[in-house]
């Protein structure tokens, strides 16, 4: 699946976006739809999430390195819920704030890079 999303969202959605709207609108709008198209709360803001730091990759290194990346997100996401191999995340109400709280910098901090210094397109 995601070939095929990386296909629509970030290879016609974002593009498309991109072409009226320019770069920074358009990493911003392919997300919010991606992550409103997976149909609930707790998803939709996990996937906006994602969907920015993908359309960023797919900005910088293309739709392959989307692609890649898009993999590796679903491989985690299925290897936490389905083996103990990121039980540490879930073990206390603490450790899941932590994890929460390190994530969300990390994003922050890949968006303000992606975004300094760049021109918009």
């Amino acid at each position: 699946m995601p070939f095929l999303e990386e296909l629509l969202y970030r290879g016609i959605v974002y593009q498309r976006l991109k072409a009226f709207l320019g770069v920074k609108t358009a990493i911003v709008l392919s997300a919010v739809i991606f992550g409103a198209m997976h149909f609930n709360l707790v998803q939709f803001l996990y996937a906006t999430a994602v969907g920015l730091l993908l359309a960023v990759i797919m900005e910088q290194e293309g739709l392959g390195a989307a692609m890649a990346a898009h993999m590796v997100t679903n491989l985690v996401s299925v290897l936490r819920s389905e083996t103990k191999l990121f039980h540490f995340m879930d073990a206390s109400m603490t450790g899941s704030v932590i994890c929460t709280v390190v994530e969300s910098v990390l994003i922050v901090v890949l968006l303000v890079l992606a975004f300094r210094g760049g021109k918009e397109k």
